[in-house]
């Protein structure tokens, strides 16, 4: 079989490879420790980069929104508003249209009152052509 000093060398390159497969078993619990790390980051990395477009849809579409009530309530406003809008001019026509009438109607008096010349009356103070 074996001489002495050949099991202690083969003794020795036992507790040897016994060493370094132990250090190989930490090394890799340690490369899959940090691969379960690195996928656990990018997991949350990616879930991050998701949440941050969801937050960008979300502000669009809230942005959308805003314009459509803002349009709403400014349509609401000019339904609101467009019959007392109409009423002012109603009102503003009438007065307009009672004066023209009250003015006419002073011209007419005015027109009424006043005695009719004769035309033939002036032509004569004028120069006394009675051709008429």
């Amino acid at each position: 079989m074996y001489s002495p000093r050949e099991r202690e060398q083969r003794r020795i390159v036992d507790q040897r490879c016994e060493k370094l497969s132990h250090g190989l078993g930490v090394l890799e619990r340690e490369v899959d420790m940090c691969r379960r790390l690195f996928y656990d980051l990018q997991a949350s990395w990616e879930k991050e980069v998701q949440h941050q477009k969801n937050e960008r849809r979300r502000r669009a579409n809230v942005v959308i929104m805003q314009n459509y009530v803002h349009k709403w309530l400014v349509r609401r406003a000019y339904v609101k508003f467009l019959p007392v809008t109409t009423f002012i001019q109603c009102c503003w026509r009438k007065m307009f249209a009672i004066r023209e009438f009250q003015r006419l109607k002073q011209e007419a008096t005015e027109v009424a009152t006043n005695p009719i010349q004769d035309s033939r009356a002036n032509l004569l103070e004028d120069g006394g052509n009675d051709i008429v």
